[in-house]
């Protein structure tokens, strides 16, 4: 499913998370992926996929940690002249580019450990 999000959406998402890191409820702790991807022209979209579910929030943050230091080393590893990766304040972006250089799609990743009352998709549609 893709969604388009502003950033603000993001931004108070983040407020959330920083709030709820320190509360420990019944529901566990879920490892989400946001995957944005930007095509030049205009074309956003954003698709959140459920990596694992834990017990409890010290498991979470510990996998998310390990799995974002994997993710700095694939971008040292992968670069080359039609897909630039980086790592940069926690989000893994490739940035895809034609012969010519001209960039034509940016993929942004990123990994967040969220209560699993907390759905970053939105409300379900009833």
């Amino acid at each position: 499913m893709s969604i388009r999000r502003p950033p603000i959406v993001v931004t108070l998402l983040l407020v959330l998370l920083a709030g709820a890191t320190s509360a420990s409820g019944d529901s566990g702790w879920v490892l989400w992926r946001e995957t944005t991807d930007v095509i030049t022209g205009g074309t956003v979209t954003t698709e959140w996929k459920i990596l694992r579910a834990y017990e409890q929030a010290a498991e979470c943050f510990a996998d998310r940690k390990q799995g974002m230091a994997g993710q700095e080393s694939l971008a040292a590893a992968t670069s080359t002249k039609q897909a630039e990766v980086r790592f940069f304040d926690e989000k893994l972006t490739t940035r895809y580019a034609e012969a010519g250089g001209r960039t034509r799609r940016i993929v942004i990743e990123r990994f967040l450990c969220l209560p699993g009352t907390l759905d970053p998709r939105g409300p379900k549609a009833k």
